[in-house]
């Protein structure tokens, strides 16, 4: 998953008032296990019925966090939800703009995860129905990349991808003014970059992949590149690969940032966003001091998978039935 970049502090602020429900990123379907994702926190009905189940919905709601505190229109809706009802409509356009390249990741990448442990675990999307398009045209999209594994890190690259825009840099440059979508090219939006992925097709992410395996195999050997192709997901994601899957995502996240870029998008590098984002809290902090947020340094190692976790689950609320 993602390095975090920004992340709130112990004390959330809470963005309150009427139509607060507005603002979620909801996962539910009927009396089934559900989440709902916002930038401040998250909560999690667990029934406690299915546990591949309840496993898809915590890793799909930890997943919008981890892309939210990852990348720079991530840091923006982390910004705009903490400073009011001034701010609100900016928030909600900017999250309706992302929507489907979050719901997609999301849904993808817990089926994904889950099904290391448990096979078959695309069959707990049966019960949320609505999901199940989004899963399947992400399935499509990454569907030339050999190893299960290898097609999660497709698909959190071009998820990250489609996240990494120059809004923050355009909310600077105007004082944190809230901006108008309307002014916004649309390969500078999440969704927009998403669809654009979409249409672009599978023969493209299966070139990229295979240019991945290369400098994977090259610098690091095959050991985790074989594991991931023999079906072994679990052992394949264990640390002694950290280094060379994070080569393969890179790897993967550039060329399609080239491709975005003779489209005529202005994609940022895989971290570029960090030094707006550390200058746009900085803004907040002038118009509400108690925002908090923090932004890590990028010179910081990338955590391990513990820290990682720790850190996307500390802000979830579970509610256990």
């Amino acid at each position: 998953m993602w390095g975090t970049a920004v992340s709130g502090d112990t004390c959330l602020v809470r963005v309150g008032g009427q139509g607060d429900h507005l603002i979620a990123l909801f996962f539910r379907e009927g009396d089934a296990s559900a989440g709902a994702y916002t930038p401040v926190g998250t909560d999690v009905h667990l029934a406690g019925v299915d546990r591949v189940q309840d496993a898809v919905v915590m890793l799909h709601e930890a997943h919008h966090g981890g892309l939210n505190d990852s990348t720079a229109w991530g840091t923006a809706l982390h910004v705009l939800a903490r400073l009011g009802l001034d701010y609100r409509e900016s928030f909600l356009d900017l999250l309706g703009s992302a929507r489907r390249t979050h719901e997609s990741v999301a849904t993808f990448a817990s089926v994904s995860v889950t099904m290391a442990r448990h096979v078959g675990a695309e069959a707990a999307l049966a019960t949320y129905p609505s999901y199940l398009p989004l899963y399947r045209s992400t399935s499509r999209l990454v569907g030339r990349v050999i190893g299960s594994h290898r097609q999660y890190l497709a698909v959190t690259a071009a998820a990250r991808l489609a996240m990494q825009t120059p809004v923050l840099r355009t909310l600077i440059d105007a004082g944190l003014r809230p901006p108008r979508l309307a002014d916004v090219r649309v390969l500078d939006t999440p969704d927009g970059r998403w669809r654009w992925m979409l249409r672009s097709g599978a023969d493209r992410f299966g070139e990229f992949a295979c240019d991945a395996n290369a400098a994977v195999d090259a610098e690091f050997g095959r050991d985790g590149l074989d594991a991931d192709g023999a079906g072994d997901a679990y052992g394949a994601a264990g640390d002694d690969f950290d280094a060379a899957w994070g080569l393969w995502e890179l790897v993967v996240y550039d060329r399609l940032a080239e491709c975005l870029r003779v489209a005529g998008a202005t994609p940022l590098s895989y971290n570029g966003h960090r030094a707006d984002a550390a200058a746009l809290v900085e803004l907040a902090r002038g118009i509400r001091d108690d925002v908090g947020l923090r932004v890590d340094r990028a010179e910081r190692p990338s955590p391990e998978d513990r820290a990682q976790a720790a850190s996307v689950i500390e802000p979830v609320r579970l509610h256990l039935a």
